[in-house]
């Protein structure tokens, strides 16, 4: 009988630290803003996408986008998205894995999507590691925020100081 109320005990007491820690974890993802809200594997594929607040299992839907308004980012690595660069300075798609390898958090990392047959569009991204029981990592969550306009007026402005100069 004391063995069996101490087990219940420790179960419950277990439950409620996971859900303190989901809490806590929810809580952190709210101070956050943005276009989408991601999830990914620990191979690092795209798994989950929220857009603007609604769940998306095969792309990104965008308004931007008039013509294929899907971003292919579900079921794939960053890196194996045909037309999506790496632009933030310092770092390549070799460097970017290796940051996610060693389990660290990242802010305003710089991408382009850019194919064919869509317009442009620029994005910063900001994750976290999710880790196990164990403190193993086992993907990444984070947001990414839509810069295309802002990064372009950058690019004009910086073309515009270096004539005057």
């Amino acid at each position: 009988s004391f063995l069996l109320g101490r087990k219940v005990l420790s179960d419950l007491l277990n439950l409620v630290e996971r859900s303190t820690l989901a809490e806590a974890r929810l809580r952190l993802l709210m101070q956050f803003s943005g276009d989408w809200y991601w999830q990914q594997d620990e191979n690092r594929v795209i798994t989950r996408v929220l857009y603007k607040g609604k769940e998306v299992d095969d792309g990104i839907e965008n308004e931007v986008d008039a013509t294929d308004n899907r971003i292919p980012f579900v079921g794939k690595a960053r890196r194996d998205v045909p037309s999506l660069k790496l632009i933030s300075e310092n770092l390549n798609w070799d460097s970017f894995d290796k940051l996610m390898i060693e389990g660290t958090s990242f802010t305003q990392l710089r991408f382009e999507y850019w194919p064919q047959t869509s317009p442009r569009l620029i994005f910063e991204s900001s994750g976290r590691p999710v880790k196990n029981a164990s403190q193993q990592v086992v993907g990444y969550e984070g947001v990414s925020v839509d810069v295309t306009q802002k990064a372009l007026n950058e690019r004009l402005l910086l073309g515009c100081k270096k004539i005057t100069s």
